[in-house]
């Protein structure tokens, strides 16, 4: 991983894989399972200087990416690569990963977590999503005032039948783009021609 760091003509990151990929930001994938993740590792292990990068994001602490054929955001992956660098493996710290409540910046509400970095959002509104019960409610009421089928009102608010099927079935979140779209269909505002 060589991200940031000024190289001068010696140092070991001119000869690094990395450095040389189309896509460095292959090394930064936030998910130890993605696709992305697994390429970084794979041309990691060829690399001719995966040790000294290893080395290197241990001495620097570098917990952000993929260095040396290990993601180092995650613990088991952290310590594997102090044990593949002949390292003791760093020792857990007791309450590091405590569960934590905090309220979400955006809506509000009250939630836990076990992230120990600047967490501000619950995990739905970091993905854009907001409670379901609302737009549900609003959907059965367009429903009941009006005889449209949910499929009509899918319809209305330029949606898939199935959209409307899933919130009315099982969903706990829906996207916040669809439950405005949802929203705007109101009997009031509308005609029967539309």
């Amino acid at each position: 991983m060589v991200g940031g760091v000024d190289q001068t003509a010696d140092d070991w990151r001119h000869r690094a894989a990395c450095g040389k990929h189309p896509n460095p930001d292959m090394w930064f994938s936030r998910n130890l399972h993605s696709a992305a993740t697994k390429e970084a590792k794979r041309i990691c292990w060829g690399c001719p200087v995966q040790r000294d990068c290893g080395d290197d994001a241990i001495r620097h602490n570098i917990r952000a990416g993929v260095a040396g054929g290990y993601h180092t955001r995650f613990a088991g992956e952290w310590a594997q690569l102090h044990i593949w660098l002949g390292r003791k493996p760093p020792e857990k710290q007791s309450g590091a990963h405590e569960p934590r409540s905090i309220v979400c910046a955006q809506c509000r509400s009250e939630f836990q977590t076990r992230r120990q970095n600047t967490v501000t959002r619950c995990p739905p509104c970091e993905q854009g999503l907001v409670d379901a019960a609302p737009v549900r409610k609003h959907v059965e009421r367009v429903h009941a005032e009006t005889g449209w089928s949910y499929r009509e009102i899918a319809q209305r608010a330029g949606l898939s039948k199935n959209v409307v099927g899933s919130l009315m079935t099982r969903q706990q979140y829906i996207n916040r783009k669809t439950a405005e779209l949802l929203r705007a269909v109101r009997p009031d505002l509308l005609t029967d021609a539309a």
